[in-house]
């Protein structure tokens, strides 16, 4: 088995993904199944820590959603308009942290996926950014600006 060249490797890995370059190392005799097996444990390990990382998320979009079902909840009911009402400030300030931590789980996601499939994780946001100019242009159309037209957006 030969030295590996770990700034090699690990640029392969980030072009074409930990397991197929795993599988064609062992397949050209470049590591031993036995290093495979370590090596794909360890990318488990990361995965691992990741899917942590999405549960905090996950648990932080859910302590913002309920904060910003309060603030919605009151801003529905009709009321004499002020336009420095500090509800907008609170809508501002949820939508904003909302937003935050939905991208910040979509990292997480994207890195996830980088590991298996770095191409698929690189198209996503832009396959993304053109579904919703799409949707965006829709919805102007249409004079519904809260329409929902999921066969714009790829899934896988």
């Amino acid at each position: 088995m030969a030295d590996i060249d770990m700034k090699k490797l690990a640029h392969e890995m980030a072009t074409e993904g930990a397991f197929h370059v795993i599988r064609r190392y062992v397949a050209e005799n470049q590591i031993s199944k036995e290093d495979a097996s370590r090596w794909v444990a360890q990318i488990f390990v990361a995965l691992a820590e990741k899917v942590k990382e999405a549960q905090r998320e996950l648990r932080r979009l859910e302590t913002v959603l309920v904060r910003l079902k309060g603030v919605t909840d009151t801003g529905k009911r009709a009321r004499l308009f002020n336009p420095r009402d500090s509800l907008f400030l609170s809508l501002a300030r949820e939508l904003t942290t909302f937003d935050n931590w939905v991208i910040s789980l979509y990292e997480t996601d994207l890195s996830m996926i980088s590991l298996g499939n770095p191409e698929r994780a690189r198209a996503k946001p832009v396959e993304m950014a053109r579904a919703m100019d799409a949707l965006y242009a829709k919805r102007l159309e249409d004079h519904d600006f809260l329409l929902k037209a999921p066969d714009l957006f790829r899934t896988g």
